[in-house]
């Protein structure tokens, strides 16, 4: 790319991005919410964060390097 990108669009995706691929499905964006997010109605991060418990629960692996 050269340096020759929007550094904010970039951001928005790998935000978006990492929306996409939350375990559980209760937590990710209908196609709707991503073009709205890609589209570039204001993120609120708020709207996004999951409760503890629940993130705990997408990164079952992270289990077992901790024991390591």
């Amino acid at each position: 790319m050269g340096g020759e990108y929007d550094a904010e669009q970039a951001r928005r995706v790998a935000f978006v991005a990492s929306l996409c691929i939350r375990a559980s499905a209760t937590w990710r964006p209908s196609m709707t919410e991503v073009l709205e997010l890609l589209e570039g109605v204001e993120i609120r991060q708020d709207r996004w964060a999951m409760p503890e418990a629940a993130a705990d629960d997408e990164t079952p692996w992270l289990d077992d390097l901790e024991r390591r």
